[in-house]
């Protein structure tokens, strides 16, 4: 049987291991690890984001610190794990700022049809003039998103890639 490059699958713990401990974006991530990690992560961020809400503005910059370091990880493994189906980081790249991009024209939307309503022109008004912009960057938003769900959820490519060390 010829050896296979892919990233082997991992448990929960071993994932939040190795998010924990492996920093670096060199080499695979597998798919477990990967999406361990997300569920892993989620669940601690949502259950601390509720229990720093008590402590008010300690809690605030706990929660913003937090949030940081869960998106550091979370964009290292996101690079392994390309590496792994053989995209690179370059990918990713473009992913996020398509998903930027995207982000930017619904929200630029969401505040001309405020400002709009805000200086007196009719609701309904305002949201039809503002809604090419918030439609198409929530196609592009979409659009981008699909591409990197395809991408995560691809098996890892068994032959060795320019990723490997």
């Amino acid at each position: 049987m010829p050896h296979s490059f892919a990233a082997s699958p991992v448990n929960f713990g071993e994932a939040m291991r190795r998010a924990l401990t492996l920093w670096t974006i060199r080499g695979r991530a597998s798919r477990s690890e990967f999406w361990w990690w997300t569920l892993g992560s989620s669940l601690v961020y949502a259950a601390s984001s509720i229990f720093l809400a008590l402590l008010g503005d300690a809690g605030s910059l706990i929660t913003s610190l937090g949030s940081l370091f869960i998106a550091v990880v979370s964009f290292k493994i996101s690079i392994r794990r390309y590496h792994d189906v053989g995209k690179g980081a370059g990918t990713l790249a473009a992913v996020i700022g398509g998903s930027f991009v995207g982000g930017v024209l619904v929200g630029v939307g969401i505040v001309l049809t405020g400002v709009a309503i805000y200086n007196g022109t009719a609701e309904e008004e305002a949201i039809g003039s503002y809604m090419p912009i918030m439609g198409g960057g929530a196609l592009i938003l979409a659009a981008f998103s699909i591409w990197n769900l395809i991408i995560l959820c691809q098996p890892g490519k068994p032959e060795r890639n320019r990723f490997d060390a």
